[in-house]
């Protein structure tokens, strides 16, 4: 058997195995089993172009190969295979791409702003502001900087100086409202220890407490019982996972250290969880300090709430970058504090697309 002949039989075998497994459900392996598609709709008109698409997204072995190709590209060629999703930087740091809000090319500054965009979303802050004002509430607007603004030198290319959508939304905020801007604390704290996580994209527990730290220190101004944090109050451990979510994307594995701060005197706050119209909700009291206040949050702030559990009266934590004008009358808290993070913050107000 000469080597053409061999190479036609191997031809024949790969096109034909997929079509003999078809109906064996090769394909339901874990991290596969669901995937953000629309029902296919049988479309009489175009029933080829039908079958094509549906045997494209159901071919035997189509799941386990797409997973094999990823470990491969993470593992040996160290590249992205899905360069839309996560882009691979220096020294082991992965940064969320260009599919999450056009996120990598604004934090590189090669995204054309979207000037009636931003306005819209500085006009429906502005209406946040005017509304607590109308009750006599006290407003906070907090963005919390994306890994690519604090960990810039680790991109795979080097940044323009270019105007940041971020820094558009605070010069035309300033002086109007109260914004939170920690990006000065963390870059001073940065060459100290990493305050990111360097695959996963949010940042780890000691970016949150100096996020959280700046975020007192502003509220304290018009709440002086407000108690700062210190350091010396907690005790720190360290753990470590090997997947995060955007090597999770990659199905790659890389070791990472999740730090952990606990109270040294243990906490005393009751805590009741609800969901209302499907926004989770979260009530946090504690007698011992002063003041109410409303968060509305993202998953940013997550590793923010072993700090602020333990520093008011009561929070109610709302899910969700919708502004609840009727919950916040009916709450009527001291104060209110918009969180959402920096890649998302021309979607304040309104719902994340």
């Amino acid at each position: 058997m000469n080597i053409k002949n061999i190479f036609l039989y191997i031809a024949c075998f790969v096109m034909v195995v997929p079509s003999l497994f078809f109906f064996f459900k090769t394909n339901e392996i874990e991290g596969f089993k669901s995937e953000n598609q629309a029902p296919l709709e049988f479309n009489k008109k175009r029933p080829f172009e039908m079958f094509d698409t549906y045997f494209k997204n159901n071919f035997a072995f189509r799941n386990i190969l797409a997973q094999q190709y990823l470990s491969f590209n993470a593992n040996y060629s160290k590249t992205s295979s899905l360069p839309d999703k996560v882009v691979v930087g220096k020294e082991g740091w992965y940064f969320l791409g260009d599919s999450w809000n056009n996120n990598y090319s604004e934090s590189i500054g090669v995204e054309t702003q979207n000037v009636p965009r931003l306005n819209a979303t500085i006009d429906r802050v502005l209406d946040m502001k005017k509304f607590c004002d109308s009750l006599g509430i006290k407003f906070y607007y907090f963005i919390p900087p994306n890994s690519h603004t604090i960990n810039k030198k680790f991109l795979p290319v080097v940044p323009n100086k270019r105007q940041r959508n971020i820094d558009y939304i605070f010069n035309a905020l300033k002086g109007k409202i109260v914004c939170i801007d920690a990006r000065k604390e963390l870059m001073a704290q940065n060459q100290n220890f990493d305050l990111y996580y360097k695959t996963d994209s949010h940042w780890n527990s000691n970016g949150a407490f100096i996020g959280t730290q700046k975020m007192l220190s502003t509220l304290k101004k018009d709440f002086p019982n407000i108690n700062l944090l210190d350091k010396n109050n907690y005790t720190i451990s360290v753990k470590t996972i090997n997947q995060m979510d955007l090597t999770k994307m990659l199905n790659e594995y890389a070791d990472e250290k999740v730090f952990k701060y606990k109270a040294k005197v243990k906490p005393n706050f009751v805590e009741t969880l609800d969901t209302i119209n499907k926004v989770p909700l979260r009530r946090v009291k504690n007698d011992k300090y002063s003041y109410k206040g409303i968060f509305f949050r993202d998953s940013y702030f997550e590793h923010v709430l072993q700090f602020t559990d333990n520093t008011f009266n009561e929070i109610l934590y709302i899910s969700s970058p919708i502004f609840d004008k009727q919950r916040i009358a009916a709450e009527k808290p001291d104060f209110v504090v918009f969180e959402i993070i920096e890649r998302n913050s021309t979607f304040s107000g309104v719902k994340i697309e």
